[in-house]
């Protein structure tokens, strides 16, 4: 047995097993990119929920405030007269579509009786959607 002739084929399996095949890059490749896609996919729908709920609690908010304002008119002053209103309220960046109805509720007026009542509705959308994000419903009574 030549030793020199050993070594020498040591050598060269030694390289043949050192660097990686063009198909073992590719399959390490297609893994990256599946696990990849799926992460980045994963945050953007995070970030879809965050900005829908951004948006939930802003209409809310504004249809509680819009609420206080009606019972607080109604405490002070004369009740909300009845019809229809739409108008656009900014809150933060948000841009929201309000769209207000009243009317009259009191179907059978005790003889006698002065009380009256108003329900108030309140749609929240944001402009230019259709989805509505927040409904309030406001029985209002008072004195004729």
């Amino acid at each position: 047995m030549n030793p020199i002739k050993t070594a020498r084929q040591a050598s060269q399996r030694h390289r043949n097993t050192v660097g990686l095949t063009l198909l073992e890059i590719l399959v390490a490749l297609s893994i990256f990119s599946v696990v990849s896609v799926s992460i980045l996919s994963g945050l953007t729908s995070g970030d879809r929920l965050r900005r829908r709920g951004t948006r939930l609690q802003s209409a809310t908010h504004l249809a509680s405030n819009l609420a206080e304002q009606i019972r607080a008119q109604a405490y002070w002053s004369e009740p909300v007269e009845p019809g229809d209103s739409t108008y656009e309220e900014m809150v933060g960046s948000l841009v929201f579509e309000v769209e207000r109805t009243v009317h009259d509720t009191t179907p059978f007026p005790r003889s006698g009786s002065s009380q009256r009542n108003r329900e108030i509705t309140i749609h929240i959308r944001l402009a230019g959607e259709e989805d509505t994000l927040a409904n309030f419903r406001l029985v209002q009574g008072y004195l004729q």
